[in-house]
């Protein structure tokens, strides 16, 4: 496993971890954020602007967010679909990833990016404001992630 293997190489220090442990280390240095949607524009769907600022201000909370952060995201993914057999039934998938740049140690020019850690989920809501299904859904994602990088950093993190 190339990017197991790169991570042990450059921590730079020994730490015992299981290995999903070992991918989320980062010596506690921050995460950027980015937010793509796709499927159909449904009303009511919360805007990408509006779940990055969320996201950005959860990780600042966390002293996790840095705006240029470069090699570090997390990314969330929103898509929103109307159900065809029901007149104002929606679906929203939902995927939250945490990336990082890795490079193969005996390959220096191939580099690419890796998910370490991911979550989804999936919601359907009929003719009602879903932006309070779809936050609580984003912020427990978010919650876990937070507690699961704190948690595997924590000797590193102030």
């Amino acid at each position: 496993m190339i990017v197991g293997a790169l991570l042990a190489v450059t921590l730079g220090q020994a730490i015992e971890a299981k290995p999903e442990q070992l991918l989320l280390y980062t010596g506690c240095r921050k995460v950027g954020v980015v937010v793509a949607s796709g499927g159909q524009r449904v009303a009511g769907m919360p805007g990408e602007e509006a779940q990055e600022a969320m996201l950005e201000s959860r990780l600042r909370t966390a002293r996790l967010y840095a705006a240029d952060a470069t090699d570090l995201y997390l990314g969330v993914s929103i898509e929103g679909n109307p159900i065809s057999s029901f007149d104002g039934a929606y679906r929203f998938d939902l995927a939250v990833d945490f990336r990082r740049l890795v490079q193969n140690p005996s390959r220096p020019d191939d580099i690419g990016w890796a998910t370490v850690w991911s979550r989804g989920g999936t919601g359907d809501w009929y003719r009602a404001d879903p932006k309070p299904m779809f936050r609580e859904a984003v912020e427990g994602i978010l919650d876990e992630f937070i507690r699961d990088y704190l948690r595997v950093n924590e000797s590193a993190c102030p």
